[in-house]
């Protein structure tokens, strides 16, 4: 299971910190690294937490959560899940989330032999897949992703396998930030999964994949 911290006994202020960091990650525009800061939120001060409305969610987390690592787990797949503010935020999108962590290998087998069968019903090759035919259109793989057909693991895998994101966001008219939305996530959630990655066994389920479906 990933690992980003082996901290416990957390605080309720500490908690706060942790979410404010996870948050200030995601945001689009932003250029907070909450690995580079330790997942510990900036400028923040106990009287403002004090007087925060808010401030029993975190007591309660702080309850229920005593290791770090769990919390930063929670906070960030309740995140990615759409679910962005303290109070929406809640245990079932992070047991969801753990249990993709646990059949990660599993899943994105399963998901690229889905996506070598689309890709073969509508004659695309593998990179057709990140490199639509018209600079305005979604790519195929994002669609998938839209259609919960290919997870978000799944891209972030192929993403270090082939460092596509940045083409997208580099060659795309995006105007509606569809896709670069998408790409976004994809780049701020690398880092929680790296430990998770095995680029040669990854890359051979593609190639194997790919490879027997062209023929």
């Amino acid at each position: 299971m990933i690992c980003l911290s082996t901290e416990s006994n957390i605080a309720p202020f500490d908690v706060w910190s942790i979410y404010t960091a996870i948050n200030l990650h995601f945001k689009k525009g932003g250029s907070y690294d909450a690995f580079k800061f330790n997942f510990k939120g900036p400028r923040l001060k106990r009287e403002t937490f004090m007087a925060n409305r808010n401030r029993y969610s975190f007591e309660k987390l702080a309850r229920a959560y005593h290791k770090k690592n769990d919390l930063i787990c929670y906070f960030m797949s309740n995140v990615i899940a759409g679910n962005v503010w303290i109070n929406n935020m809640n245990d079932a999108a992070y047991s969801e989330w753990c249990a993709r962590i646990q059949s990660l290998d599993y899943r994105f087998n399963a998901e690229m032999c889905d996506a070598a069968t689309v890709a073969q019903r509508n004659g695309y090759s593998f990179d057709q897949l990140f490199k639509p035919r018209d600079k305005s259109e979604v790519p195929a793989i994002y669609k998938l992703y839209q259609a919960e057909k290919v997870s978000l693991e799944s891209l972030v895998i192929l993403d270090n396998l082939l460092n596509y994101t940045k083409s997208i966001n580099k060659n795309l008219s995006d105007p509606l930030e569809i896709s670069s939305d998408i790409s976004h996530r994809i780049i701020k959630y690398k880092p929680f999964l790296r430990s998770e990655m095995n680029v040669e066994k990854h890359k051979k389920v593609v190639i194997n994949l790919f490879t027997s479906v062209s023929k």
